[in-house]
């Protein structure tokens, strides 16, 4: 009754308003996003490439690698996503990453565990960790948008998570006006292992928000390979 009452009040002094179509009625779950806008994110359908997760068109009864697999050398095993970047989930990641809008990782964290167990095997995986952000970065924004989506995977999976295991050691420029070749070229001798004996031996899950190219997360991979992890699956909340 307490807590009732509290929300009442709440409410009074602060309306519920979804911030994608105003709904006011409907915002059970999250005071600023309605049940309807909540579930209306666009999720991956399958087929889909087998290396980086890119769906295929119509139907597909064998594996295949996409175009963009086969012109990269890409080092993780497999890399999968839930979401397509596109409407409310692009606004919400957006929101959270560029504009501080902290209350949009709740949202993040339900659609991540609403979806996760679909398209990563526990079972494969012994450590996660989040692509780092190089420190000026994190500084800047004031967080890690992986790692606000390892802490609760972790927790949920009950399975060992590290932080700074994994750092960026270089800053580099941004990728979004590059291409395959470039960016693979931007993030040599980025990234660094700081922590070995969290990673030799493992099975390694690299979590981040968006995949687009995999020019990222692969050389996330191939620096954890050679610290010795026996192997390296990508998951992220949405694809470009």
């Amino acid at each position: 009754m307490i807590a009732s009452l509290a929300r009442t009040a709440l409410d009074l002094l602060y309306p519920r308003q979804c911030q994608v179509c105003g709904d006011s009625l409907h915002c059970r779950a999250f005071p600023f996003l309605c049940d309807v806008c909540f579930g209306a994110v666009v999720r991956l359908p399958g087929p889909c490439c087998e290396v980086c997760g890119l769906p295929f068109h119509g139907d597909m009864f064998h594996k295949a690698s996409c175009p963009n697999c086969t012109e990269m050398d890409l080092h993780f095993d497999r890399a999968r996503a839930l979401l397509r970047f596109h409407g409310v989930a692009r606004q919400a990641i957006h929101g959270l990453k560029y504009l501080r809008q902290l209350h949009w990782s709740r949202v993040l964290q339900a659609w991540q565990a609403d979806g996760v167990g679909a398209v990563v095997d526990r079972a494969e995986v012994d450590v996660v960790m989040p692509v780092p952000l190089h420190p000026v970065r994190e500084r800047e924004r004031g967080f890690n948008q992986a790692w606000v989506l390892v802490e609760p995977l972790a927790h949920m999976w009950r399975i060992a998570s590290h932080r700074r295991a994994l750092v960026r050691v270089r800053q580099t420029e941004t990728q979004t006006h590059l291409n395959r070749a470039e960016r693979m070229s931007n993030l040599r001798g980025a990234f660094e292992v700081r922590r070995p004996e969290v990673i030799a031996g493992r099975r390694v899950l690299l979590v981040d928000d968006v995949l687009t190219t995999g020019s990222t997360t692969s050389e996330c991979a191939r620096v954890l390979r050679e610290a010795g992890a026996t192997s390296v699956l990508v998951f992220t909340l949405a694809r470009g």
